[in-house]
């Protein structure tokens, strides 16, 4: 065979090749991007170039890596107007650090992204674009190669007060007609490509898991959902249905300031698509470090699936 086709042949095989990386919470509140630009974070432990430097590696040459964007940007200092238990606001300079983390979109479907009302909702929307990231709150479709990703972010942890801007992407889970009315949203969607489904909710720094939230998790699934991970309870809540399917109540975090619970860890699924198809998922170990809130990747795999069928445990 001429190798001008065989190069022709694996550029087109890589070209059908995607993948995808998906984390749980990343906040920039409380002071600490500001920390991490002034010196790398609270501890100091890195300059701002080399804080983020384990997490960029691992991320480097992903199609897709989105993590949930916990907090928005503030345009006024001090605190917010109407008050919020707790703010997890950011000045727009602070949004500088999340291009250094390596992921190139956030969830914006949760309930601090309105810290600071409808405007800071939509400064924090803004100050992602104009960094090149996208932000994604409910449906948002991309197309990586030719493939044709569907990301649908919604949140369920506030959904008892949810505001004219928001009321698109907030879910009451115990709803049946809620969560059928996503469902058969998911299916539609799912026929023109893969769908990554993206929840925000859940009891926080705890085991439980709501009967309602495993069931929306299999009716996501039923609807073609090649994924559904979750996040908010800041601690991990593996729900991996037995063929690999990959089913997340809760990544955990990937970075937080976490003083009240120092030590925690979080998940990074990576999934593999051709032509898309998934054909793969790999399931890394972060853990954020105590004093400083950097997140380390543990470079082997925790959790590894070869093909649909084929399981490998690590």
């Amino acid at each position: 065979m001429s190798p001008w086709l065989l190069w022709a042949v694996w550029t087109l095989c890589c070209r059908l090749l995607v993948t995808v990386e998906v984390g749980g919470d990343l906040s920039l509140g409380r002071g600490l991007g500001e920390a991490i630009l002034a010196g790398g974070g609270r501890a100091g432990d890195a300059n701002a170039n080399t804080f983020f430097e384990p997490l960029r590696q691992h991320l480097r040459g992903t199609d897709l890596a989105i993590a949930n964007l916990e907090g928005c940007v503030r345009k006024q200092p001090g605190p917010p107007a109407t008050r919020v238990r707790f703010d997890l606001s950011f000045p727009a300079s602070s949004a500088r650090a999340l291009t250094m983390t390596g992921f190139n979109a956030f969830g914006m479907a949760n309930n601090h992204s309105g810290d600071r009302g409808r405007e800071g909702f939509g400064a924090t929307r803004d100050t992602l674009l104009s960094l090149g990231l996208h932000p994604i709150a409910g449906i948002e479709r991309i197309n990586l190669h030719g493939t044709l990703l569907t990301v649908v972010a919604l949140e369920y942890a506030n959904w008892r007060q949810p505001h004219s801007w928001n009321a698109s992407w907030v879910l009451d889970i115990d709803s049946q007609s809620q969560r059928v009315k996503w469902a058969q949203r998911v299916r539609q969607l799912a026929s023109d490509g893969p769908v990554i489904v993206f929840l925000h909710g859940g009891a926080e720094d705890c085991d439980t898991i709501q009967d309602n939230e495993k069931l929306f998790h299999q009716e996501l699934r039923t609807a073609g959902a090649a994924g559904v991970f979750g996040h908010h309870p800041h601690r991990i809540k593996m729900s991996v249905m037995p063929d690999g399917y990959p089913s997340f109540i809760s990544l955990g975090s990937v970075m937080f300031d976490r003083r009240r619970s120092p030590d925690c860890f979080g998940l990074l699924v990576r999934l593999t698509f051709w032509a898309g198809t998934r054909v793969g998922m790999r399931v890394f170990p972060v853990h954020i470090t105590s004093r400083a809130f950097r997140p380390l990747v543990w470079k082997q795999s925790a959790f590894c699936q070869q093909s649909r069928s084929t399981t490998e445990h690590r």
